[in-house]
């Protein structure tokens, strides 16, 4: 039985950049023996095992059959036969295929060291191509690391998973995973770039047929923010209900849902006003926005077109009256004998005034 640290954390000790977490791969080793010595096995089916004390995954040696599509369409076999060299070839690229020994020996049968050095982000093998998850993972990879540059056969075999439809597999969970990622490179328009080179953008979001715009936007919110929030960047020129229907069917978190609908609302009510609002047309959009019960929300939607859009100086004082109004509440005695609908229209009225006095200030 022989373990191997594997994947990132030795790319990312080649570069010099910190290891956020590492990965194991164990030869010559049985399920039976790795819990026998106190890992835990994660899933039924699946050879991956938690370090019993610093809990790290240990996978056994593995290699991969396609049977299906997409990214679970493949058969897993596991045994102590499997040697490293077939488990690192199942990867997908090259700098993602190093392996260490305990010894700090770089065993690298690809050519990963080389292509970390020439900058290069390589498919490991034509399997490649049999998991369109990994065409995600390369523009992600690129968004992380925009010095390299994407080898030309590796491109083809990615235009090739499209045209197949391979690609069409993908589930938008898996996907927003990785969407997730990109946000943390703080590079987001170039993987949208590169997703649109691969031909594989107009699969994945439709919809969003402004490609350029939608990049230009997503930089421009990246130097500030580097979250879930950049995906409300994203479809401004679509109408409410169609980019509804669109973010609908990426299956998005629903607090990504609404932010981007409100940012999509605000954004368009700043084209026709300029976001500069009497006190009865804000306390109106204050109500629209329901910045009474998700404040957050709203700050983090005018944080967003703040990042993108020159606002007019009174249009930044939108997030202090509503911090402000916010706080409005109606006394026990202003409520003694009203009725519900009474109760509201004496709330309005009263947030009304708060309006109009924190505008005179």
């Amino acid at each position: 039985m022989k373990v191997y640290l594997v994947g990132g954390a030795v790319r990312d000790k080649l570069m010099g950049l910190p290891v956020k977490e590492c990965d194991w791969v164990v030869v010559g080793a049985t399920p039976k023996k790795m819990i026998a010595q106190g890992y835990k096995q994660v899933g039924k089916d699946f050879p991956v095992f938690l370090h019993p004390k610093t809990k790290e995954e240990y996978a056994l040696a593995r290699t991969e059959k396609k049977t299906g599509h997409g990214y679970d369409g493949f058969t897993i076999h596991a045994d102590p036969s499997v040697t490293l060299e077939q488990d690192l070839l199942r990867r997908d690229l090259t700098i993602n295929a190093i392996a260490e020994d305990a010894e700090g020996k770089l065993i690298d049968y690809f050519g990963g060291e080389k292509d970390i050095n020439n900058r290069v982000l390589r498919h490991v093998s034509c399997a490649f191509e049999e998991d369109p998850l990994r065409l995600i993972r390369l523009c992600r990879f690129q968004a992380r690391f925009p010095a390299f540059s994407i080898h030309p056969e590796t491109i083809e075999l990615c235009k090739k998973m499209v045209e197949s439809g391979e690609i069409d597999y993908l589930t938008p969970e898996r996907v927003w995973l990785e969407w997730q990622k990109v946000f943390r490179t703080g590079s987001p328009g170039l993987f949208i770039k590169v997703l649109n080179h691969m031909q594989a953008w107009a699969v994945l979001m439709p919809m969003f047929t402004q490609v350029n715009e939608d990049i230009k936007r997503i930089e421009q919110a990246a130097r500030s923010i580097q979250d879930d929030r950049l995906m409300a960047t994203l479809g401004w020129y679509l109408t409410s209900e169609t980019l509804q229907d669109a973010l609908k069917a990426l299956r998005l978190p629903k607090d990504i849902l609404s932010l981007s609908r409100l940012v999509r609302d605000i954004y368009a009510y700043k084209q026709e006003t300029q976001l500069v609002l009497t006190a009865d047309q804000l306390v109106d959009v204050f109500y629209r926005w329901d910045i009474f019960r998700r404040l957050s929300r709203f700050k983090d939607a005018f944080m967003i077109i703040q990042s993108i859009v020159d606002l007019d100086p009174k249009a930044l004082e939108i997030t202090e009256v509503a911090e402000q109004v916010v706080k409005i509440k109606l006394h026990e005695s202003e409520m003694s004998g009203l009725s519900g609908k009474e109760i509201a229209t004496a709330l309005y009225q009263k947030r009304l005034q708060g309006c109009r006095e924190a505008l005179k200030k």
